[in-house]
């Protein structure tokens, strides 16, 4: 045991002790930012779907909002209907945070030593600190944070903070590493001062409600049939929302002309839609791109009574599906960057401290930054039931329409619209 205990001791030296210089603080050694950068990389996989989810259930039910004007669909008129419709939904404080989760498992030297003996040497080395980390949160000594913002919650977000000293600590205490002589495990300790002890989550955008427009046209009559087309070009809306860009169809047919014939009894209608959207955007603290695109497809059912001429009511029952491919890239903040040695320390007004904005690459004294962003891909998928009710009044070749939509997003919107 003692054998194993002291190779494993000469190869967690090997990744984390750090070459100093004086003056200056340490250059990074190339394993440990590894480690790092796979650990925040893991933090995010585990969360991601919980930080995204919301931003998937929000798109889904704007998205596919308006597809009522009206539901009577003539058999035989054909007409050509343009519109702009709104939609406005505001997001609830059960979207906004999500409980996080922190990647841990049992501290396992010899299963370190067995991915080493693979040439897996980042691998082993993030086994032992996730072992450590592990047994910190079991002993109560790291606290995991409560809550964390979704997306759509408010920055900033919380980090998972690891006490300064326990892992000199842990190594010179717990009984695995007791085995080792003395001088190897101070060594070890002192190493372990330069791994990061702070690990951020990722940011929310802050998004309150949700304003969205888009103009439409729909031409029918024929067979009791209806075609739709909306489109928005990808343009910059805000720096909360980003760019954002989306083209749809969509297909109604008439059910009550073989129910009803001409009979103003009641208009029934079946509808469908195919749509896709484009959002991109920065996150956070580390201008971490973001970039999804969706498909969201629905299906329904529309009722509608005319009134009079002018004026009727109308509610609909529709199954939404939506898909979200997302690709996030981003850097290691910063502060972490300071902890690994990515960052060379100008002392710009000659104080002798540590100050944030003094902290800047500088690669030809061997502080490059973080050269290599993390890609992400996630691909999230929801379905939901959407319930709308709503009404319209006819003036002439002007309709104005309005509607609330019920599911796992409320929304209101409404339409104006000019048929010819």
């Amino acid at each position: 045991m003692r054998t194993i205990s002291t190779v494993f001791c000469g190869f967690l030296l090997s990744v984390f002790t750090l070459s100093a210089q004086p003056g200056q603080v340490a250059r990074a050694n190339l394993t440990t930012v590894d480690v790092a950068r796979q650990f925040s990389t893991e933090i995010f996989i585990l969360n991601s779907i919980p930080y995204l989810q919301p931003l998937v259930t929000v798109l889904n039910s704007t998205v596919n909002a308006r597809f009522m004007t009206q539901v009577y669909i003539p058999k035989d008129s054909f007409y050509v209907r343009f519109s702009v419709n709104a939609m406005y939904g505001t997001v609830q404080d059960n979207q906004k945070t999500y409980t996080p989760g922190i990647p841990q498992s049992a501290l396992d030297p010899q299963g370190a030593l067995t991915m080493l003996s693979r040439g897996d040497t980042v691998g082993a080395a993030l086994s032992i600190f996730k072992g450590i980390l592990n047994r910190g949160i079991a002993q109560g000594q790291i606290t995991v944070p409560a809550s964390s913002p979704t997306i759509l919650g408010a920055p900033p977000s919380p980090s998972l903070r690891i006490p300064p000293g326990y892992l000199n600590n842990v190594v010179q205490t717990d009984p695995i590493f007791l085995l080792l002589p003395t001088n190897l495990r101070t060594a070890l300790a002192g190493a372990l001062t330069s791994f990061p002890t702070e690990f951020p989550l990722p940011d929310g955008r802050n998004i309150a409600a949700i304003p969205f427009g888009v103009p439409q046209v729909e031409i029918g009559g024929l067979g009791g049939s209806e075609v739709m087309f909306r489109y928005i070009p990808k343009l910059r809306w805000n720096d909360v929302i980003g760019s954002f860009g989306f083209w749809g169809v969509g297909f109604r047919h008439s059910l009550s002309q073989y129910l009803f014939g001409r009979n103003n009894i009641l208009d029934i209608s079946i509808a469908g839609a195919y749509q896709e959207t484009s959002l991109s955007n920065t996150i956070g603290v580390t201008n971490a791109e973001f970039n999804a695109n969706g498909r969201i497809s629905n299906i329904g059912l529309q009722v509608g009574k005319r009134i009079s001429n002018n004026f009727g009511i109308m509610a609909s029952v529709a199954y939404d599906n939506t898909t979200i491919d997302v690709l996030y890239k981003t850097q290691l903040p910063r502060q972490m960057q300071q902890q690994l040695g990515l960052l060379y320390w100008y002392d710009d007004n000659n104080n002798g401290r540590y100050e944030d904005d003094e902290w800047r690459p500088n690669p030809s004294a061997g502080y490059p930054g973080d050269t290599k962003p993390q890609e992400i891909p996630v691909s999230i998928s929801t379905s939901a039931m959407r319930y709308t009710i709503g009404s319209y009044l006819k003036l002439g070749h002007v309709i104005l329409s309005a509607d609330y939509n019920m599911g796992q997003f409320n929304l209101f919107s409404a339409g104006l619209a000019v048929q010819f």
